[in-house]
């Protein structure tokens, strides 16, 4: 009996403590500077904007999603109701009404904000200066903000090319993946070599890829003592795979591409032969130190 007792009054113990922990957590208060003017104050799931020196609150129930620290701006963005909108991040106010699904910091006197799956762009008084037809392909929210007057944007193809703040194209949609510089940018096409392209449209480089690795390849041997045969592992000197996104091509020590970059893999053999996974990841072919596909004759 009195086990019984004591094993309940554990189990109310741990339900009260339980209890206890999670009060404790609904009540929890954390406080973050979003500018010399401003702080939000988070208590549970609620979050409000304050004034940093008179305490009062300004804007309830609300989430900052972004404010530009590197290039600071006076419009910072919020979210509520799953909707974005812009507030000043010096007085607090609302200036552009939480509407759109997705929305960017302000950068160069734009701002990049989405709905229904496509792209537009704002001035600070929300009025839409570049239209909605740019598709939402999935960026990180670093992307679609203006730097030296150009964005990487996607056409109705959903392929990316460089924009200028008028709209025009300046590297033309034609593109899996886009990086910008401040002086050209590196565009990608899966299957091919990526291209250092400057903003006139101008070929600088052809052939830039990611990064090269070593090939390694089993070979046996018989062991003179015992006269068993045993096995050893070897890098090549002579053979190396490069990379380019996701694909792998096979390159010669001389810096010769033997094949374009359409695998996924590159395996050593033995020295002079290869496999060569393809894309779906488990077919593979065999390939010469040439590049060359072996075929049955």
């Amino acid at each position: 009996m009195k086990a019984k007792l004591f094993s309940f009054f554990a189990v109310v113990s741990l339900l009260l403590s339980a209890i206890i922990v999670l009060n404790a957590c609904k009540d929890k208060t954390t406080k973050r500077q979003i500018s010399d003017n401003l702080v939000e104050v988070t208590t549970g799931t609620t979050t409000t904007i304050v004034d940093a020196e008179t305490g009062k609150k300004l804007i309830k129930n609300i989430k900052v999603d972004w404010v530009n620290t590197n290039d600071y701006d006076t419009l910072g963005v919020f979210c509520k109701d799953d909707k974005r909108g812009y507030f000043n991040v010096f007085t607090g106010e609302i200036i552009i009404e939480p509407q759109y699904r997705r929305a960017w910091v302000f950068s160069e006197g734009l701002a990049a904000v989405e709905k229904d799956g496509y792209i537009g762009f704002i001035n600070s008084s929300g009025e839409t200066v570049l239209p909605f037809s740019y598709p939402y392909k999935g960026h990180c929210l670093s992307e679609f903000v203006f730097h030296d007057g150009r964005c990487a944007v996607a056409d109705s193809t959903r392929r990316l090319g460089v924009i200028d703040k008028s709209g025009n194209w300046l590297i033309k949609p034609d593109y899996d993946d886009v990086q910008l510089g401040k002086d050209y940018a590196v565009v990608y096409k899966k299957g091919e070599f990526k291209r250092q392209i400057d903003y006139s449209g101008r070929v600088i480089l052809d052939c830039v890829i990611d990064y090269v690795s070593r090939i390694c390849y089993t070979t046996h041997f018989e062991n003179k003592e015992t006269g068993e045969i045993e096995r050893i592992e070897l890098t090549s000197d002579d053979f190396f795979e490069y990379n380019v996104g996701s694909r792998a091509g096979l390159m010669d020590r001389f810096g010769h591409f033997l094949t374009m970059p359409v695998y996924t893999d590159i395996i050593g053999l033995n020295a002079t032969t290869f496999r060569a996974i393809l894309q779906d990841g488990h077919s593979e072919v065999l390939i010469d130190s040439k590049g060359n596909v072996l075929s049955r004759k």
